[in-house]
């Protein structure tokens, strides 16, 4: 029997999540169906309900092939990753974080708790490249 909808964990009854295991095959064999690096962080966080907790490398897979265009609610899903690898490595997701600040899939103010402080070399290269880029006005109401 294939499962061809999705799973989502609020949905079961208590005495129903205690067969986690079970779940936790499903959510995966599902992930192997999903298409874009999105879809699979979306579905690796509902593993977590159903007691899927390795999932930091994964993540980092699939935050690492995560580009623009991003939908609406993508900050979401991103900011659930971040704070599950934040644990396991908050210099990974610092330096994540950066970089797509920087090249402009993420941007505001709300990313900031993911940033460690930079060194003084990295700030210097980050004012430089600044100020030698023509910086574009970015309309917050649309995509990226």
């Amino acid at each position: 029997m294939q499962i061809s909808t999705p799973l989502y964990p609020p949905l079961f009854p208590r005495p129903f999540r205690g067969v986690a295991p079970a779940f936790c095959c499903a959510n995966r064999r599902l992930l192997t169906g999903e298409t874009t690096p999105l879809a699979r962080i979306r579905r690796l966080l509902q593993g977590i309900e159903f007691g899927d907790i390795a999932i930091a490398t994964d993540l980092m897979t699939e935050l690492t092939a995560l580009s623009a265009p991003l939908d609406q609610y993508a900050a979401h899903a991103i900011g659930e990753a971040l704070k599950i690898l934040k644990k396991h490595d908050p210099a990974w997701v610092s330096t994540w974080v950066t970089a797509k600040l920087l090249n402009g899939t993420l941007w505001g103010d709300h990313w900031q708790p993911f940033l460690l402080s930079v060194s003084q070399q990295l700030a210097d290269d980050l004012i430089h490249q600044l100020a030698t880029r023509e910086l574009q006005h970015r309309d917050a109401s649309l995509p990226a």
